[in-house]
């Protein structure tokens, strides 16, 4: 399965809608089958149609390649932080925020918004 949020990115311009991808969950016995990948495609799709026009999600180092495979960028170096309920941290060393943004623009940096990814 695969989560997907409505949430807010902050760039210089202010806050501005975007999508989040919180979780992508697929069976170990499936992995390598593209069911990953289907569910990727279909959450851009959603993306495209929507008034949001991005998305981000935040995965380990070792994701990258899948996600750039289906269309996201890599933007760990132009994400400042994650703004949550408690304050605004930093990205862990091993988090990557990847973008999907055709009609979205991020921007040079920005924050993303949530609690739990």
């Amino acid at each position: 399965f695969l989560r997907l949020s409505l949430r807010s990115i902050f760039n210089r311009t202010g806050e501005h809608r975007a999508h989040c991808v919180t979780e992508v969950c697929v069976s170990p016995k499936l992995m390598g089958c593209g069911v990953g990948t289907s569910l990727l495609n279909y959450a851009n799709e959603l993306i495209l149609s929507s008034a949001s026009g991005g998305a981000y999600l935040l995965c380990g180092r070792g994701y990258v390649s899948f996600y750039e495979a289906v269309g996201w960028k890599n933007a760990t170096k132009r994400c400042r932080g994650v703004k949550t309920s408690t304050g605004t941290r930093e990205l862990d060393i091993n988090e990557c925020c990847m973008v999907y943004a055709p009609g979205l623009v991020f921007g040079a940096n920005f924050d993303i918004s949530g609690d739990v990814f």
